[in-house]
């Protein structure tokens, strides 16, 4: 309870503060209604996720020893405190909380009812244990609807003597299957990467699957990615790609060695079709060749010229994109100049290789990452972290139909987006981010409620 009535009293000062700024960030730049719906600030949050189930949308903020809950009441509309959730620490450890998967799917989406249901799990939260004899990983398969705050953590899945394996920064180790069937996760377990996949919800291992990757010293990780129904995962090490059926732990299709140095940790589209990996100045695109279950070279689009280069910095590919737009799945591609303090924002067509549009930034007045990227239904989101408060957009929301954003705020420096879109009952667009202002440690969750 006291927990809570804090977190009351920093919402509503953290947005009023917020709300000013939020108010001369965005009247310039777009006309959609744009209502602020939530605000939290505390020391090291680093993720905001957004995750479905049948009684609606819950916002899960990662802290460093604090999981946060809030439901979404789309009708007055704002985010209001459900449940808050610290894992317990075994004596002498120190507890270090990491991101937060959440399933991610509507749940009207065909073949995929039948695991949406109100009392299953739909979050998972990742523990780093560190102390100085050995450290651990943990796995907590989250309930956010629970009853009681006792029911919230419905199992642990604990792997000793590991770390979550080192990876591109605001990229995991760890994820959640869109529909919420499997969680899979890379660990540091000695000279080797080891992969854990997990029934997400009984928190039991996949027969067999636990399987031994390689040497660390040889090739670094680059990313973990499933499919959406959890039955593929894909994993980088350094320039080569391996596949799984995590059903089995067979190998699901034959080793992929890229041509470059990746400098943007591994894509994979939902349905386990396409494949994105990249470096500079060149995206490549694999598609799955059932036939010879492989991944054969598909797309390569450029970033630039000889002049005026850009290295892939994140990509992302739309969920349910297929069925929902004539032009197939939908590739966004997030891109850093290797001369230039700007970016670049370009949208592909997976179906006819065409490219919809491309926005270039403006110039920012220093140093300049692309942190995080995701894309839902029509929408992308980019949470760009440079200088804040000097008029460069730090996050920007786009719609696949053009280049102009619909949203561009330069409030905060930010490092992390999740966004959501509902269409009943009314069309409208759920944007949850973190960032900062003046220092890393002191970091703000914000969500923003978006008409469209």
């Amino acid at each position: 309870g006291r927990v809570l009535g804090l977190l009351l009293v920093l919402h509503m000062f953290s947005s009023l503060v917020l709300l000013a700024a939020l108010h001369v960030a965005t009247t310039a730049h777009f006309a959609p209604s744009v209502r602020q719906v939530f605000s939290l600030t505390a020391p090291n949050i680093s993720t905001t996720s957004l995750a479905t189930n049948l009684n609606g949308l819950t916002l899960l903020v990662s802290g460093l020893d604090t999981a946060w809950f809030y439901a979404y009441n789309q009708s007055i509309p704002a985010f209001t405190p459900t449940w808050n959730y610290s894992p317990p620490v075994p004596p002498k450890y120190i507890e270090r909380l990491g991101t937060l998967g959440a399933r991610h799917i509507e749940k009207n989406d065909p073949g995929l009812e039948y695991n949406l249901t109100s009392t299953g799990i739909d979050g998972v939260v990742t523990v780093q244990y560190d102390s100085d004899k050995d450290d651990q990983v943990a796995l907590y398969g989250i309930k956010t609807n629970a009853s009681s705050v006792d029911r919230i953590a419905q199992w642990r899945y604990l792997v000793t003597g590991s770390d979550f394996a080192p990876t591109f920064p605001r990229s995991f180790a760890s994820q959640m299957s869109d529909d919420g069937a499997v969680v899979g996760m890379v660990v540091s377990s000695g000279l080797f990467f080891n992969f854990h996949a997990i029934r997400a919800q009984l928190g039991q291992p996949l027969p067999l699957c636990e399987v031994r990757l390689g040497y660390r010293a040889l090739r670094p990780f680059n990313g973990l990615m499933l499919s959406r129904n959890g039955q593929l995962a894909a994993i980088a090490l350094g320039t080569r790609i391996l596949f799984y059926n995590t059903s089995t732990c067979d190998t699901y299709a034959s080793t992929l060695t890229v041509p470059d140095t990746p400098t943007a940790p591994l894509v994979l589209c939902p349905m386990g079709v396409f494949l994105v990996s990249g470096g500079e100045n060149t995206a490549h695109v694999y598609a799955f060749d059932s036939h010879d279950k492989l991944y054969a070279p598909f797309l390569d689009v450029q970033g630039g010229n000889q002049s005026n280069s850009f290295r892939l910095a994140r990509a992302a590919i739309s969920v349910n994109g297929a069925w929902l737009n004539p032009q197939g799945c939908l590739l966004t591609l997030a891109w850093t100049s290797t001369t230039e303090n700007r970016f670049r924002v370009s949208m592909h067509s997976l179906l006819t290789k065409q490219m919809f549009w491309d926005y270039v930034s403006p110039l920012a007045s220093g140093p300049l990452s692309i942190e995080s990227i995701v894309v839902h239904l029509q929408y992308v989101a980019l949470a760009i972290s440079a200088p804040p408060l000097t008029g460069f957009p730090t996050l920007v929301v786009f719609s696949v139909d053009s280049p102009k954003p619909i949203l561009s705020l330069s409030t905060l420096d930010f490092h992390f987006v999740d966004v959501f879109s509902l269409p009943l009952p009314r069309p409208s667009l759920v944007v949850a981010a973190v960032g900062s202002l003046n220092s890393p440690l002191n970091t703000t969750a914000l969500a923003l409620a978006i008409d469209v």
